[in-house]
């Protein structure tokens, strides 16, 4: 069954699957003072665990550590719109091509791009894509 991504993409149902799986984990995790003596690792209560991660990661932030920033800016704020701009061979408007026109320019740039099957009739306002 597929449960997201694109049609033919059978990854996506796997990808809940890991989700659901570390869901469980974090919120059942425990670590008792035997258990934490033994393996070197910090006491965590039943229901604490990602938020001792959570609390690992801000310190780190701070100790300038780049992933740990950029982590917390992309779980914060959200990655990044990246954006391309490609051009258009001949010198008809956006607008007026046709989604097989389009699609051949973006071929020849050796852009790819996903479209949203949910959004029939969409006209293009502009050659830049994000």
């Amino acid at each position: 069954m597929n449960r997201g991504g694109q049609p033919g993409n059978n990854n996506g149902g796997s990808g809940k699957t890991w989700h659901d799986a570390l869901d469980k984990a974090v919120k059942q995790y425990t670590n008792t003072i035997a258990q934490a003596k033994k393996n070197g690792l910090p006491t965590v209560k039943q229901g604490e665990a990602l938020f001792k991660i959570a609390t690992r990661v801000v310190a780190q932030a701070l100790d300038g550590n780049v992933s740990a920033i950029a982590e917390l800016g992309n779980r914060l704020d959200g990655k990044a719109h990246q954006s391309m701009d490609i051009g258009i061979t001949d010198n008809t408007p956006v607008e007026e091509m046709t989604d097989a026109d389009i699609a051949r320019e973006l071929a020849a740039s050796g852009a790819f791009i996903t479209r949203n099957a949910g959004k029939k009739n969409r006209k293009a306002k502009s050659a830049r894509l994000h």
